[in-house]
């Protein structure tokens, strides 16, 4: 009996203390590495729909995906090279090749929002974007435009202000903000660039000076510290790693979009030129394998 009641008061009630515990996007980012490299699993697809073509780069993500769920991950390109730089080379994720969760989306910026109006700008989109698993086989179906998915001005214009078609809003960073900022930590995000900035990027077989100042190696990787480690330990023999793309080739005038994909032991980082093709992706499910 408190004192209170003494006197015939009633006692007021113990409120207790909630303990509220903040954890860092860094420690975030940490884990997600870590659970990919525990608990990720490999979804490989070489389906083909009925007209005999290839769709199993929509069908492999899209089983990803739904073994991801809500509070999961699919891997994308920096949290693939961040694992790769934490693992030895008998790991699977050295000895396969992988279709990430990262795409080079690439159109006309007519706002001027990234440079001067109506010129052509590249998003390196990490973590999900407008390349669903329904909207690759939506491209596939109506046509694909140099082997890319075509896209629809607003999904571009969108894109550009941020926005994605599922209502969802991701944050652009520039090559500028990079140079501030060595570590993003968000699983979604996007990096742009003038498109002739990419195009002019050398694809081929790098040296390692070359590789780490190239700005599209820069924009597919995004952590510097882990770039470093990453090359020294992917080169070949001769001392090269690989960084490919088709940018000259490729029109911006015509919105569209590809996904990134790494090669097996040894090789490189690289875009994914045909939609119309196999895929194998990995996820990671939040309450685990």
């Amino acid at each position: 009996m408190g004192l209170n009641n003494i006197f015939g008061q009633p006692e007021k009630p113990t409120q207790e203390k909630k303990l509220e515990v903040v954890v860092s996007d860094e420690a975030l980012r940490d884990k997600r590495i870590a659970d990919l490299i525990a608990l990720g699993k490999t979804f490989y697809s070489g389906k083909r729909d009925s007209d005999g073509r290839w769709v199993g780069i929509a069908d492999a993500l899209r089983q990803a995906l739904g073994y991801a769920g809500k509070y999961g991950f699919v891997a994308s390109m920096p949290e693939f090279i961040a694992a790769r730089c934490l693992v030895g080379k008998e790991h699977e994720f050295w000895r396969n090749w992988y279709t990430t969760l990262s795409e080079e989306d690439f159109g006309i910026d007519k706002k001027g929002l990234y440079g001067k109006k109506n010129e052509p700008v590249l998003v390196v989109l990490h973590g999900g974007g407008i390349l669903t698993p329904n909207r690759i086989e939506q491209a596939i179906n109506e046509g694909l435009v140099d082997s890319s998915a075509k896209y629809r001005d607003a999904e571009f214009d969108g894109l550009l202000e941020g926005k994605l078609p599922d209502g969802k809003k991701v944050k652009l960073y520039t090559l500028d903000d990079l140079k501030k900022e060595t570590k993003i930590l968000e699983h979604n995000f996007g990096v742009v660039m003038p498109y002739e900035v990419a195009r002019a990027s050398e694809s081929g077989w790098h040296r390692k000076k070359e590789f780490l100042s190239n700005p599209l190696v820069i924009a597919r990787v995004v952590d510097l510290e882990n770039l470093e480690a990453y090359f020294g330990k992917a080169k070949y023999p001769d001392g090269t790693l690989g960084n490919f793309h088709t940018f000259e080739s490729r029109s911006p005038n015509q919105a569209q979009g590809l996904l990134l994909f790494l090669n097996s032991i040894g090789l490189n980082l690289n875009c994914n030129n045909n939609l119309n093709i196999d895929g194998r992706s990995v996820g990671v499910s939040a309450g685990g394998a």
